[in-house]
């Protein structure tokens, strides 16, 4: 009975160190900041993949705007009026974000 609290004990303490360390090296060798820089980088590979395939530029289509997905990261055109509507029916929305 006393090696399974044993065992319990050291495996814990094992859990914990593998997570404090894990913690530092991803801080170390900066791998979140990596991933953010990556996020952006297919970010704008979307928009132009989005510009190849419609042929048209952001401010050729007159009165629509892009919007991105914040969850997704999903490129849309959407009207004017359709933004203006989403953003006074829900000011602090953070759902989509407007592309200039």
């Amino acid at each position: 009975m006393e090696e399974t609290g044993t065992i319990i004990l050291v495996l814990a303490i094992v859990v914990i160190v593998f997570l404090v360390l894990r913690e530092f090296w991803t801080w170390y060798w900066k791998v979140n900041l990596l991933l953010k820089g990556q996020e952006q980088t297919n970010r704008l590979l979307t928009q132009l993949v989005n510009l190849q395939a419609t042929g048209k530029t952001q401010g050729e289509i007159q009165g629509e705007v892009i919007v991105e997905n914040t969850s997704t990261g999903k490129l849309s055109g959407i009207s004017q009026e359709e933004w203006d509507k989403l953003n006074s029916s829900n000011p602090k929305q953070k759902k989509y974000r407007r592309i200039e």
